[in-house]
């Protein structure tokens, strides 16, 4: 929706970048009010909790949703009540090869929240492969495995860090402001 800005109309009537930007916001508050009748797919086995429902985080501990829209890198940090505590967007090399992207968007997810002071976090990720590799451990012998060495390194940074899998529908603030981000940029 954000990536049509230039239009003048959006649901059949006038608006700006900033109602569109309002209404993507809306509509990701309105997915954490459903409170289970919105599912996604977890992981299928690899580092998820066996839950196919979006829960919160335990009271002290935040979850951090990224997202990856070509260049643009979107994160948020939301607390116990599903409030946004953090949020995160900036431009991100593009490579050639997505798993190198994601890794370094990646790394810059855990250091945003380990900066401001929250050491106790679930990172919810919309790339099965990276976690994959991530929850095989370091030494990392992938293309990407200097990068996934490194996030294996964060792990001692954190009282608890999770990683999890979340697709991108179930993800859409951070998706809003990534593609915000990515297309600002282009201005």
């Amino acid at each position: 929706m954000l990536f049509v800005r230039n239009e003048l109309r959006w649901d059949g009537k006038a608006c700006t970048v900033t109602d569109v930007c309002h209404c993507a916001a809306g509509m990701a508050m309105d997915f954490l009010e459903v409170d289970g009748e919105e599912v996604h797919d977890t992981n299928e086995g690899v580092g998820s909790r066996g839950t196919t429902v979006w829960r919160p985080p335990m009271h002290g501990s935040y979850k951090v949703f990224l997202a990856y829209d070509w260049v643009g890198v979107g994160i948020l940090v939301r607390d116990h009540n599903g409030n946004v505590a953090a949020a995160l967007g900036f431009v991100l090399q593009r490579f050639n090869e997505r798993l190198l992207s994601y890794s370094c968007a990646a790394l810059s997810a855990l250091e945003f929240p380990y900066v401001i002071g929250f050491h106790n976090i679930e990172l919810e990720y919309p790339s099965k492969e990276l976690i994959g590799l991530i929850l095989q451990g370091s030494p990392s012998m992938s293309h990407a495995g200097v990068l996934v060495d490194d996030i294996c390194g964060w792990s001692s940074m954190f009282y608890q860090l999770r990683f999890s899998f979340i697709n991108n529908d179930c993800n859409k603030a951070s998706n809003a402001l990534a593609t915000k981000i990515a297309f600002s940029n282009l201005d």
